[in-house]
């Protein structure tokens, strides 16, 4: 009987990922978890798509309310898979249609855990799992290109609009304090994934977006081999040159942030 195969060479969007073509079924659930917690635009979707490429699980947003529903829809699953009654069967059924050479890969947002797995569900997501904290350390940037996906609708590196935008404020000072509102969320995801890894005696593998970006090849295998998968490294240089991330447009970024600049520094002074 011939192995299911999933696309290579490939930049797989978040639809592609949900859909039955990167289901691979087996009888024995991934025995190994890896989880990459990290805020918006700090680079969990490039990681991803590497450690995919290397072989390690296939890795996704699961938790996210749509990618669940639709893909517990298609298992037959009963009830809410996000629902605390349901969760484990949900769960169960990805470490045996997601898992790859063992291992069972999730990338997490931190409203995902508070809405969905702060619970028996989460603890035992979590339990013996490595966990990764990818942390952009530009806030600047982060904040710039969360707004510009937030105003355009543009959630990923396929160019296509997956959400409805969020016009930006009319006025200077109401979108100064869109800003800030903007800024407390992005930050108030790595904050919160701190606590929670200090509440749950969580160690985890710490990992800056510039360090990703600058040696993707070591670090994406050196990850590949803390789970016990020899990297497939042909086909992880072939993603890494076709992961390159397309830069902000200039006009979306003096949308996003430099056409506020001046007015963001008075404020912070109070002049």
């Amino acid at each position: 009987m011939s192995i299911k195969q999933i696309p290579t060479g490939v930049r797989p969007t978040a639809a592609d990922l949900t859909s039955d073509t990167y289901d691979l079924p087996s009888e024995t659930p991934a025995e190994h978890t890896l989880i990459v917690c990290a805020a918006p635009e700090s680079g969990s979707e490039e990681l991803s798509r590497l450690l995919l490429a290397a072989g390690v699980g296939i890795p996704h947003e699961y938790f996210d309310v749509a990618t669940a529903r639709e893909m517990a829809e298609r298992w037959d699953l009963p009830g809410d898979p996000l629902e605390p009654r349901y969760g484990e069967f949900y769960l169960q059924m990805l470490k045996l249609q997601r898992g790859r050479n063992g291992v069972f890969a999730a990338a997490l947002r931190y409203p995902q855990y508070v809405e969905y797995l702060r619970n028996r569900l989460g603890a035992r997501l979590f339990h013996g799992a490595v966990v990764i904290h990818l942390f952009c350390t530009d806030i600047v940037e982060q904040v710039t290109a969360w707004r510009a996906a937030a105003n355009t609708g543009v959630g990923d590196a396929s160019g296509t609009r997956t959400n409805e935008p969020r016009l930006y404020a009319d006025n200077v000072e109401e979108n100064i304090a869109q800003f800030d509102r903007d800024f407390d969320a992005v930050i108030g995801d790595d904050t919160g994934f701190r606590k929670l890894f200090a509440f749950a005696g969580i160690k985890p593998v710490f990992l800056t977006t510039d360090q990703l970006m600058a040696m993707p090849r070591e670090i994406t295998c050196d990850l590949a081999r803390l789970m016990g998968v020899e990297p497939d490294v042909a086909a992880l240089d072939a993603a890494i040159a076709l992961n390159a991330p397309e830069p902000i447009d200039e006009s979306e970024r003096r949308k996003a942030y430099d056409d506020l600049a001046t007015d963001l520094k008075r404020r912070a002074f109070r002049l």
